[in-house]
């Protein structure tokens, strides 16, 4: 039982750091061709974004090093590997964004996998029963943003939605760095969690 623990461990500790590799290097050399060769505001928007998602990507990981195995059920292992699906999606997004005779059409292809990524994530913490404050508190912002901007999306294909996309996910990078949420949010978020573990 305890060998079947360890390797749900393991399998995200080869995984996780193949999607970084993924982020690092695929897109990165993308994005810096497209420096080289024509630089665009859509570029800019993308960088951005790039930076900040691997950022999250890598404290993700941390995050999941830090789980106790026994505390680490095949539920979590799942919803991890839908988190590694979703990064790929939707760095293959913005790798399609810009530069391409098939431009891509629609941001939905970055907000709808976001706001996926935003209910896993949430999932994630029930699965390993760990209540963390901050993080909740940036989950509810990024589904309220990405909802907001596949509303936007849907109703008018715009640049702006990019923006609006790479700002929210530096905010949350940002956030990631201080790492605390309001007091407000934490006594409803406390009250919240208190239903929802029952």
């Amino acid at each position: 039982m305890g060998k079947d623990k360890a390797l749900k461990k393991r399998i995200i500790n080869l995984y996780y750091p193949a999607l970084m590799v993924f982020l690092f290097f695929t897109i990165a050399d993308s994005l810096f061709r497209g420096i080289i060769h024509s630089f665009t505001t859509k570029l800019l928007l993308c960088i951005v974004l790039w930076v900040f998602l691997t950022i999250q990507a890598t404290f993700a990981y941390i995050r999941i090093k830090k789980i106790n195995p026994n505390n680490y059920p095949i539920k979590a292992l799942l919803s991890d590997c839908l988190d590694i699906m979703v990064a790929i999606y939707v760095c293959a997004a913005i790798g399609g964004i810009y530069g391409h005779e098939n431009e891509l059409k629609s941001y939905l292809h970055l907000s709808l996998p976001f706001l996926v990524l935003s209910v896993n994530q949430f999932c994630w913490f029930i699965f390993v029963k760990k209540f963390d404050l901050a993080a909740i508190f940036r989950i509810c912002i990024l589904f309220i943003g990405m909802l907001a901007i596949s509303i936007s999306e849907i109703l008018q294909h715009s640049v702006w939605n990019l923006a609006a996309v790479a700002i929210l996910i530096t905010l949350l990078g940002i956030l990631r760095a201080i790492d605390k949420s309001p007091r407000k949010f934490n006594d409803f978020a406390t009250n919240l969690w208190s239903k929802v573990k029952k």
